[in-house]
């Protein structure tokens, strides 16, 4: 089968979340079927594992994005009605080279990775798969719930406002639509609309990549891996610093907390400055370097919809996990037995979580091996990939 990937981010073996899922899939789906992929890059650093994916897609076509021009592109496309995400990174280019791939590779099969991608191949006379991954009706909604009045409030919501429209139409141009889990979908689609369009397909954990060398450390040390880019994980940052680490810093006063991860905010680095018990990282070659180092892995995302992966990271390295319920909703993790879980309004209860298991080994030990029976068993990427390939795409072709 011929199967045409459109991206915006160029995939990555390490990548942000959408690069390395879009690298997987094409790694897992290449030895049966040949992949022809369109895809944006900003940086050389991103080409790094271009080399890779030649030897996976039988075409691989680039596209420099300047964001300059990208900019440019979302103030002058503003009146169009459609999200700011999807103006950004509007492309007569990419959409030029997509209808050159469907005419010349002939492809079976379209898929369009996240809403923001859509718009390159929606037209193309084929059948078409649309992976929105999360809601992003469901990410504004609670980046609007959780964000203090400012401009940056006044921005999602004008954002939630157009999402709403257009996650709910553009499906009309797909074959099939895929999430990450059942709480995106029956937010997007509350009437459970396009039912026999749907396909739920997770993300996994690379188990052999994310394994442990070393025993768990038995100190006071805790990490929040992350990209500190990304709205939701600024904001989760906020909250544990200025409400969560207060009960935390009272009780366990010589408690290190690890922010490891790339852009960290101005806040977070000038908090790391006044309080000498936080580590601010910024860019980190190989995350596993600090997962070695750390008794327990902290969530503090409450924002979010899809899948936090640094859970599952965390679980497969045998470390236990703290989390809010949000962060959680769609690995399904059982509190008490594979992880920590409390509220996204109980900072207090989500700080005592941590100060239970960094005062018990005992219970360390068993939350982080029970987590890490939980992600062999049902969250590797074979798996998830192996149920995409028999049940939608062989099945829709």
């Amino acid at each position: 089968m011929k199967i045409l990937i459109a991206t915006t981010r160029f995939p990555r073996k390490l990548g942000k979340p959408d690069s390395f899922t879009v690298f997987k899939l094409i790694e897992f789906l290449s030895p049966r079927h040949e992949i022809a992929l369109i895809t944006f890059y900003e940086t050389k650093r991103e080409l790094e594992d271009l080399a890779s994916l030649k030897k996976i897609c039988s075409e691989v076509h680039l596209i420099k994005r300047n964001k300059l021009k990208s900019l440019l592109s979302l103030f002058f496309n503003i009146l169009n009605i459609k999200p700011f995400q999807v103006n950004y990174f509007k492309s007569n280019k990419f959409k030029k080279i997509a209808q050159h791939v469907y005419s010349d590779f002939k492809p079976d099969i379209g898929y369009a990775h996240l809403i923001r991608a859509s718009e390159f191949i929606k037209e193309l006379k084929l059948k078409k798969i649309i992976a929105y991954q999360i809601s992003h009706i469901l990410n504004y909604e609670r980046l609007v719930k959780n964000k203090k009045f400012g401009l940056k409030k006044i921005f999602y919501s004008i954002e939630l406002f157009l999402v709403k429209k257009y996650e709910r139409s553009i499906v009309h141009y797909f074959s099939k639509m895929l999430f990450i889990g059942q709480v995106d979908y029956s937010t997007t689609f509350p009437q459970m609309q396009f039912l026999d369009k749907l396909f739920i397909s997770p993300h996994g954990v690379d188990l052999e990549y994310f394994s442990r060398k070393r025993p768990i450390p038995r100190n006071k040390t805790i990490i929040f891996p992350a990209s500190f880019s990304a709205e939701t994980n600024r904001e989760a940052c906020e909250w544990f610093c200025l409400e969560i680490y207060p009960f935390l810093i009272k009780e366990v006063q010589d408690v290190k907390v690890i922010f490891a991860g790339r852009n960290p905010s101005n806040f977070l680095k000038n908090f790391a400055k006044q309080n000498q018990n936080i580590l601010v990282t910024g860019y980190v070659k190989d995350i596993r370097i600090f997962y070695e180092e750390a008794a327990i892995l902290f969530n503090p995302v409450r924002s979010c919809a899809g899948q936090q992966n640094k859970i599952l990271t965390g679980m497969a390295m045998q470390i236990p996990v703290v989390s809010t319920f949000e962060a959680n909703e769609a690995i399904n993790a059982e509190h008490e037995k594979h992880i920590l879980l409390s509220e996204s309004n109980a900072p207090e209860k989500f700080a005592q979580n941590i100060i239970k298991l960094l005062n018990n080994d005992k219970l360390r030990e068993e939350i982080g091996l029970k987590g890490y029976k939980f992600v062999k068993e049902k969250w590797s990427w074979e798996k998830h990939f192996k149920d995409l390939e028999e049940n939608l795409l062989n099945k829709i072709f």
